[in-house]
């Protein structure tokens, strides 16, 4: 699995905010719904608050090896 982590410092979100999350925009329901497409179960996406105080969002997805030459 390649793992990803990307944080913030910012405001954050209320505790109402990370389960309403991406339900007014279009850019996490999109990211939600191209990862359910490309992987299935198999990857893992998720808001939490990060250390710094603002928003993280981990992502987890299945690592495949190309068999093509760059």
């Amino acid at each position: 699995m390649l793992a990803f982590v990307l944080s913030d410092n910012g405001l954050g979100l209320s505790s109402d905010g990370y389960a309403d999350a991406g339900k007014n925009g279009i850019g996490l329901t999109n990211t939600r719904t191209r990862l359910r497409y490309l992987y299935g179960d198999a990857h893992e996406f998720a808001l939490t608050e990060s250390t710094n105080g603002g928003v993280a969002v981990k992502m987890k997805i299945p690592f495949r090896e190309s068999t093509e030459e760059i």
